[in-house]
């Protein structure tokens, strides 16, 4: 188990303290995307086989089409119109606030927090922690 981990952290000391330029660049496309509601927009930001995932429940959507279901149906169905996502990092990770205006409410109340997973420019995961 040790050997593994050492293995793991191996090239840690070339690990950057901040998210990329690429990084920070999709994630503010994601962040437009998804507050104009526009699914379009948001899919296309991801690889084919990205995941979305949103702990501590046991919700997990796996590849661009059940991605696209997912957040059509209920994140800018359901629920759209009323996001506020603001930039921040995680984990030397792009990453967001997400708060949500409830209806006949005109501030916007904490929802989650998203940590994106960059690969090329391309949202390779979505990881929204709920309840924060």
């Amino acid at each position: 188990m040790i050997d593994r981990l050492l293995d793991l952290l191996a090239g840690r000391g070339e690990w950057t303290s901040a998210s990329s330029a690429t990084e920070r660049a999709t994630l503010h496309r994601l962040i437009t995307a998804w507050e104009r509601s526009d699914t379009a927009a948001l899919v296309d930001l991801l690889r084919a086989d990205a995941q979305f995932v949103m702990p501590p429940n046991l919700t997990w959507f796996d590849g661009r089409d059940a991605i696209e279901t997912f957040v059509r149906e209920h994140i800018f169905g359901e629920l759209g119109g009323r996001w506020r996502l603001v930039p921040t990092a995680a984990n030397r990770q792009p990453a967001f606030a997400l708060y949500l205006r409830p209806l006949d409410e005109s501030a916007h109340q904490p929802f989650a927090i998203g940590v994106l997973g960059v690969e090329d420019a391309e949202i390779a995961e979505i990881a929204l922690h709920l309840g924060f």
